[in-house]
């Protein structure tokens, strides 16, 4: 989370920058037979998110990120909270949204004496027309789809900053 580097007054919260990347992964196939969740440690703040779209969870246990595959996998969890990028890559699991609302994902964080220089700028400016070929074309959809496990109610966003 980027809350402990702003702590240090050198560094501000920039702008949001991903919204919605955070998904249920799950390999039960009634989605109501799910009471039992895993999320990553330090992302607590999701846990309300899942609770308020899936009210028959009852139980939601923060684990390390690095074993929650695992987790599912052995049945210790019914489904577990992971980004995208780390949910397409879980073999025989489908994918829900976490929340109906859009939500912030992540936010760049920057050093405050770089905001006004030309090379923050300019890396504005590449970043912006990056988000608006992917937003345009659908690419960023297409690679991370990885054979059609992504559902359409999935809807990751890259905000212009």
């Amino acid at each position: 989370m980027a809350s402990h580097l702003i702590e240090d007054t050198r560094f501000m919260i920039y702008a949001p920058v991903i919204m919605n990347s955070d998904v249920l992964i799950y390999s039960i196939t009634d989605m109501e037979q799910i009471s039992h969740i895993g999320i990553s440690q330090g992302r607590k703040h999701l846990s309300k998110m899942v609770s308020e779209a899936y009210p028959q969870i009852t139980e939601i246990s923060e684990i390390s990120p690095r074993v929650l595959g695992y987790s599912l996998e052995t049945g210790q969890i019914d489904a577990a909270v992971m980004d995208i990028t780390k949910a397409v890559l879980v073999p025989g699991t489908s994918i829900a949204p976490i929340s109906d609302e859009d939500y912030i994902s992540y936010v760049l964080v920057v050093r405050k004496d770089v905001v006004d220089t030309d090379p923050f700028r300019k890396f504005v400016d590449a970043y912006n027309k990056t988000v608006r070929e992917l937003s345009r074309t659908g690419k960023f959809s297409e690679d991370i789809n990885a054979g059609g496990v992504l559902p359409d109610s999935v809807h990751i966003k890259f905000l212009e900053i």
